[in-house]
């Protein structure tokens, strides 16, 4: 494999690992190290080191506290399938944990993941991974900003969240509270 071969591989298995880890529906709940949002709407914000010039853009509008925890501890529990979680740090400002995973024999994917920020208005979430296969490939990172931006427009009802492209348009839709949603669907299985 030639090593343009090699980036263009780890990019898109870090791509794909991003899409599997990085929702960040995800204040601590409990025992799981993920913040929580307030009732509103926020504005998401990712950006990737290994394809700055994708950006996505996301609006979630929140609803009863009691959905966003079930919410998020079911992607919690989508995204930690095949992993190990170790080294839980959670204060008033700073959530951080390590994520090891094997998802096939001989690769291991370790994130480093820091939500850092005021978790009621502004708050970040970088993910920094390490790939163990052949050869080692380290220091590809995700960056996550969360803003809250107030009220839910008419437009959105609660648990609705809207992917946004760079002309303003809707690309996607859907509702994490609603219990066909395919997160929701596989976590109610273990209810």
């Amino acid at each position: 494999m030639t090593p343009k071969n090699n980036i263009r591989t780890m990019h898109i298995a870090f791509c794909m690992s991003l899409f599997h880890i990085f929702n960040p529906a995800i204040a601590a709940t409990g025992k799981k190290p993920v913040p929580i949002l307030k009732l509103g709407l926020w504005e998401i914000r990712k950006t990737d080191s290994l394809a700055p010039t994708l950006i996505t853009n996301e609006r979630r509008c929140v609803g009863a506290r009691k959905l966003e925890v079930l919410a998020a501890n079911n992607q919690y529990e989508q995204d930690i399938r095949q992993c190990s979680v170790y080294d839980v740090a959670v204060s008033a400002k700073k959530i951080e944990y390590i994520m090891k995973c094997e998802p096939d024999p001989g690769v291991v994917r370790t994130f480093k993941v820091v939500y850092e920020g005021d978790f009621s208005k502004k708050f970040e979430r970088t993910s920094t991974l390490s790939i163990n296969i052949a050869t080692k490939f380290e220091g590809a990172f995700q960056k996550v900003t969360h803003k809250f931006i107030g009220a839910c427009p008419k437009n959105m009802k609660p648990g609705d969240i809207m992917l946004i492209n760079s002309a303003g348009g809707i690309i996607t839709q859907r509702n994490q509270y609603d219990p066909k949603d395919p997160v929701n669907a596989a976590a109610g299985a273990k209810r």
